[in-house]
């Protein structure tokens, strides 16, 4: 990010110390500090359209100690400021690295960790009321991308893929609803000696079936595995991190059973996404997903449903 007006934002935001450039993180965001703090400063082109940072969310969860990356108010409780042709916004630091930083060392004491504190989100998420944030329906937006598919998309018949979902479309609505990340990868997943140090991005927070987190990250995860030519990994991650969220809000029989479909209507919601842009690699690999997936689906209900060895905890 070149020729940021550090001086204006600093008087902007009443910082005693001008802020400093520390490290760029993407295009759009850089490190900085003021004085001994550091913090995140993020950027936009003024003609884009304002994204949604939930403000009031993101508020409520520090309220509940959960650590997540929130916007910084200026004096004036002013959140953002045009300077130029760019919007300068200012987000608190959160310590470490993110978890997609290095996937291929994934252990199981960290799928136990991120499972330990996504349960805990969770359970903050649950406790706010937030009348902007509407329900969503990902089985409306399954529905829609099959529709869409003829005979060769998916290089098998999509009567069979139709029937793979029958179980889902029976189980969907008895699923629990809350407020969710909506966008919950590693990438959004900060570590920091082992342990979650926050999350960040709320941009996709919505209500929905709270076990579409969980098969966010490990559709995430699993991607990446099938990329280093190692799929099967994520099943021996997965009890773990089950294992790690039961310990910390509950896991029902129905949430455990929706896992594969979950998984699997992503790819196809994916799959549409791609082929409709024209981004022919990666509708693909997403094509790839679904088939890995779509054989595999009974490896993977046995691992949503498994007694891990030593433990009491039924996942």
């Amino acid at each position: 990010m070149s020729r940021i007006p550090f001086s204006r934002i600093s008087r902007f935001w009443g910082f005693k110390e001008k802020i400093r450039f520390e490290r760029a993180l993407n295009g759009r965001a850089s490190v900085v500090s003021s004085g001994s703090r550091l913090y995140v400063l993020k950027r936009r082109a003024a003609s884009v359209p304002a994204g949604s940072c939930r403000c009031d969310l993101l508020a409520n969860l520090v309220g509940t100690g959960v650590p997540v990356s929130a916007p910084v108010y200026a004096p004036n409780g002013k959140s953002e400021v045009r300077i130029g042709k760019y919007v300068y916004s200012v987000f608190s630091y959160i310590e470490g690295e993110k978890a997609d930083s290095n996937i291929s060392h994934a252990t199981p004491e960290l799928a136990v960790e991120l499972g330990i504190f996504t349960g805990r989100l969770h359970k903050a998420l649950e406790e706010i009321d937030d009348d902007q944030l509407e329900r969503t329906n990902l089985l409306k937006s399954l529905t829609a991308a099959l529709r869409y598919f003829s005979a060769g998309d998916l290089e098998m018949k999509l009567e069979s893929v139709e029937e793979f979902f029958t179980d889902f479309y029976k189980i969907y609505y008895r699923l629990p609803v809350q407020i969710i990340h909506g966008d919950y990868h590693p990438g959004n997943i900060i570590i920091h000696e082992g342990k979650v140090s926050g999350i960040v991005d709320f941009d996709c927070a919505t209500r929905e079936v709270k076990v579409l987190d969980l098969a966010y990250l490990v559709h995430s995860v699993f991607a990446e595995f099938l990329k280093m030519g190692s799929p099967s990994l994520f099943l021996y991650l997965l009890p773990y991190l089950l294992e790690g969220y039961s310990s910390e809000n509950t896991l029902s029989s129905s949430e455990r059973e929706s896992f594969v479909y979950l998984l699997s209507a992503i790819s196809i919601i994916q799959i549409h996404y791609f082929t409709a842009k024209e981004l022919t690699e990666e509708a693909r690999f997403a094509k790839n997903v679904f088939k890995w997936l779509y054989k595999n689906s009974s490896r993977i209900k046995e691992k949503a449903g498994l007694v891990l060895a030593g433990s009491e905890k039924v996942i």
